[in-house]
């Protein structure tokens, strides 16, 4: 299958908030509607302050202990959730592009092999493990394999040009054509 889509790589990590509303606001390309970046946020907080409640420690307490707010938490997750984001809406943009999509066979494929891994059995696992959600994980396998794969053409295109650019030069060398290319110092 032919690659068809761009992806800018290099996006650099977010440190904080206003690192994050910055490049929002001011860098072309990066724009994420504020109201994503605002439900990210708020499922961040709502999923820390069940993994606290899971060890036994009440989000305001969590609070106290750190000597931090509410507010300032979601300050902090911020930059996080807006690489979240980001992220999702690259992945959405590269199914779409590449039109990937998980066909029955290769989700009846992974509950089988996820019924294999655990030792369970092919219906327990059926039922508790809904075919949309296998789906979604088949196609981000996918989209990883896409990026992979232009990361892998990337590397080779970079070492193309390396190993031409080298050749260029030891050719010169080689053949005598050194004042040519690095200049003639006897002037």
């Amino acid at each position: 299958a032919g690659i068809k889509t761009n992806i800018m790589a290099g996006i650099i990590p977010l440190k904080a908030a206003g690192m994050a509303k910055y490049m929002n606001e001011n860098v072309p390309g990066i724009a994420v509607p504020q109201e994503m970046i605002d439900l990210q946020a708020d499922r961040m907080l709502e999923n820390f302050k069940q993994q606290m409640a899971s060890q036994g420690i009440a989000f305001e307490q969590y609070l106290q202990m750190t000597g931090s707010t509410e507010a300032e938490f979601k300050a902090q997750a911020y930059g996080p959730a807006m690489e979240q984001v980001r992220m999702d809406l690259a992945v959405e943009a590269i199914v779409k592009a590449e039109g990937l999509e998980a066909s029955e066979e290769e989700i009846e494929a992974e509950i089988k092999n996820v019924s294999e891994k655990y030792g369970m059995d092919l219906e327990t696992v059926k039922k508790f493990l809904p075919a949309e959600q296998v789906a979604e994980q088949v196609i981000r396998e996918k989209v990883i394999k896409v990026v992979a794969d232009l990361e892998a053409l990337d590397a080779r295109s970079v070492n193309i040009a390396r190993d031409a650019r080298e050749s260029r030069v030891d050719n010169r060398f080689n053949t005598g054509d050194r004042k040519r290319s690095f200049g003639d110092i006897s002037s």
